[in-house]
Parts: structure tokens; sequence; C-alpha cells
């Protein structure tokens, strides 16, 4: 018989003002002491939420058919189409995935890893002088832009488009603001005259650039794409609107998940000398005076150990929100209400002292030897669980991987010591406050 879930709260208007103030860590603590799944009553519909691993994993894989994208997903839409990531699960979706992973089979994914490599390289060239001040956080998301749009198109999307990272921020702002509907009502912003031609700039260059595609080496998304579509007359395939969504869904996603992890390594590495130093050690002993190769990377234990607990403690995606379907009214042998949400606080489970030892504080030892210290299983999803498990999950760690192998050794990122990053909560987390920094060699 199912049982009836515990209600956190019965202040619907307090929840709300709480959900509005801080929806990355309120779930979290609302979850945390109400194991293992609650229920938020706000003022219009109930919304449930669980940090309990077993109860995510049947939210995503073995109950996954009681459930759908929220409305947010929708409002995401707006930007990225009907892609992979935006799609419900069904036969359009199973077929987008084969149609994608040929991308990133290991053969494929070599040359993307050269690509990265080379981008790293390079991108010493957009260093400002060093010991003068910049801001850390621009310099990677720059970075991350390029090395993305390299492996996805073959070129580099700053070059002809300048305005792309600025545009994009400012069009993910304005749709964070109605992706949380359970949160304020929907605004109008997407039909605004300023966010419809900043749309149609990204819109265009993205277009633009699948054309450029054609003509450049070949190993890039947007060719393989264009190429599976049509191999004999790609130009006509330029314009079927799935391709583009897709192309679009796989830069937006690399993008903005990649950038913050990204930075969140130098902020955390900046806080931990000693976790820098071994970092530094790892480095030279398995590249030492080489030029960095693709057989490095694979060898990078300790650095690929410190993405993982950066992405443990700062999962970019650090709540997952899902709905429940319409004639669904027992979920995980509760009852619950048909079209109620129920929120996956991810970054809850990523700090639940129940599942990790010392979670608050930064260890990446304990991803060396993971299947020995982990005490449950699916207690660490940063790329989600089951068939919607984040493709690119090995493209982001990689592009992190190049940069960190190319330039620990060669150069000092000093963030202020007295630096505390400001996160604020868009779709992914983001941080608010810019990283002042002085770049120096060692």
């Amino acid at each position: 018989m199912a049982k009836k879930i515990e209600i956190y709260n019965k202040n619907s208007w307090l929840n709300l003002f709480h959900l509005k103030q801080n929806p990355i860590e309120y779930p979290s603590k609302v979850a945390l002491s109400n194991n293992p799944i609650v229920s938020i009553k706000l003022p219009h519909n109930h919304v449930y939420v669980t940090d309990n691993p077993d109860c995510m994993h049947a939210c995503l894989v073995s109950e996954s058919t009681k459930f759908m994208k929220s409305e947010g997903n929708q409002i995401l839409k707006t930007l990225v189409g009907h892609g992979i990531f935006t799609m419900e699960d069904g036969p359009d979706w199973v077929q987008d995935k084969k149609r994608i992973m040929p991308f990133f089979h290991k053969e494929s994914f070599n040359t993307i890893l050269n690509n990265f490599l080379k981008t790293s390289i390079e991108f010493e060239n957009y260093f400002p002088p060093l010991q003068s001040k910049c801001n850390l956080d621009l310099l990677l998301k720059k970075y991350t832009l390029q090395s993305s749009s390299q492996a996805l198109f073959g070129m580099d999307i700053s070059k002809d488009y300048p305005y792309f990272i600025n545009y994009l921020d400012s069009i993910m702002f304005t749709i964070n603001q109605q992706y949380y509907s359970f949160l304020k009502l929907p605004l109008k912003a997407p039909f605004y005259p300023k966010f419809r031609k900043k749309l149609d700039y990204i819109n265009y260059a993205i277009q633009d650039l699948m054309h450029d595609s054609l003509h450049s080496d070949r190993t890039n998304f947007a060719y393989h794409l264009l190429n599976s579509q049509n191999q004999n007359q790609l130009n006509q395939s330029l314009y079927i609107p799935s391709i583009k969504d897709e192309v679009m869904n796989m830069l937006i996603a690399s993008f903005k998940t990649t950038s913050i992890a990204h930075i969140m390594v130098w902020v955390l590495l900046n806080k931990h000398p000693q976790v820098l130093k071994r970092v530094i050690q790892e480095l030279e002993q398995v590249i030492g005076k080489e030029n960095v190769e693709v057989q490095h990377l694979y060898r990078l234990k300790y650095c690929r150990a410190v993405i993982l607990e950066t992405l443990r403690l700062y999962p970019p995606a650090y709540n997952l929100v899902r709905k429940i379907k319409p004639n669904i009214n027992e979920f995980f042998n509760y009852e619950v209400e048909p079209n109620a949400l129920i929120i996956l606080a991810i970054r809850g489970l990523h700090r639940n002292p129940k599942y990790w030892h010392k979670p608050l504080e930064f260890i990446p030892e304990r991803f060396l030897d993971n299947e020995k210290k982990f005490n449950h299983e699916h207690i660490f999803i940063p790329f989600g669980l089951g068939q919607r498990t984040c493709l690119g999950a090995e493209f982001a760690m990689s592009q992190i991987l190049a940069f960190l192998a190319v330039y620990a050794t060669k150069y000092q990122f000093n963030i202020p010591p007295n630096f505390t990053p400001v996160f604020k909560p868009t779709i992914s987390l983001n941080i608010s406050n810019s990283i002042p920094c002085k770049i120096q060699l060692f």
C-alpha cells in the first residue's frame, strides 16, 4: 500500500519565498532532513523534493515512464529548439541519440581530444599581459566557447561573432526568469524586441557556421550530423530544422555547463595549494618536458579526480526537475499528485553526510579508487542517470583536462585568497561576481 508523503511546511507562501530566495540551496536543505521524499506545499500546487539516490534512480530509470519534462523545458526550447536534451523520451529521441552517438566513439573522440589540445595551446594568445588584472571567469568562458565551437564546427565562433557570449548570457538570464514556472508567473520577455534580436543573432551564427563546416576538416559535429542526414546532398541538410536544433543543443549544453565547472576547478585549486601541488607533480611525471599529446590525457588520473570532485561540490545541473504524468498517482511506493513537479536535489545528494565522508571538503582522492570508497550506488550523478545520461560528459571533462594539462605547470592563475564566488540560480549553476585574477609564470 502506498504511503503518504510528509509535508515539510504547510505555509505555502513562506515556502515560495524561500524557493525564490535560494533555489540552489533550499531544496537541498529540505531534502536533507526529510528522507526519502518530502512535499513542499506552494500556493497553487505541490512540489516534491528528494536527495535520496534510490528515489532519484526510480525517477530517472526504473520508474521514468511515470514522468515527463517540466514546463521549464518548453521555455528552454525557445533558445535551443527541439533536440537531444529537450525532447521527451520516445522513438524520435532514440533515433536522435543513435544519430549522435558515433561522434563520441573512441576513434572520433581522439580527434576531438586533439582539437581540444590544439585550441588550448593556441589560446595562450588570448591571455592578458603577465601580472595584469583580468577576469578569470570571462577568460575561461571564452576558452570553453572556442574549444566547443572548434569541435562542433571546425572553427572559432567568437572570431566572426564577437557578441555571441554576451548575447547568450543575456538570453539565458531572460529564459531563467521563466524556467522555474513553480516560482514565478510566466513573463513575456521572449517576445521583447531586444530578446528576439539577440536570439536571431545566435541562430544566424549557428546556421552560418553549419554552412562553413561543410568546407572544414570534416571531423566536426555539424558535418557529422549533416552527413548522417543526407550524404549526397549536404547543402539540403543545412535547412532541416532538427539538424540546427541538435547543433544548438550541443553547443549551449557544452558551453554553459563546462564553463562553470572549469571556473570552479581553478577557484578550488587556488584555495587548496596542496591539491595544485599534486596536480603539478602528476603532470611532470606523466608529460615531463614533452609536448602534451592525447595519450597523456588518458593517464592523468589525479587531474581527472580533481575535476570529478569539483563536479561533486558544484554540479552545474544542481537540480533536475521532472513532472508527474496526469495519470500517475503513485511513485516509489508513495502517493503523489498527478501533474506535480519533483525536484531531484543533485547538489544535496553530492553533499549528504550519509553518503560522503567530510562532504563539504575538497578531497579529490576520494575519486582515485571510488569503487571501494562509495558506500551506495548512484550517489554521484553530475551528468544524470540512465538512458538520459549526458552524452557530452567525457566531452566536458576533456575540455577542462586539456587546458589543465597545457597550463597548470606553466602559469599561476592567482585569485585573491579572500575571494568567494556568489552563485546565481540560472538553469545551470552560474557565478554572478567576476573573478579577479593575475596570471604569472611559474
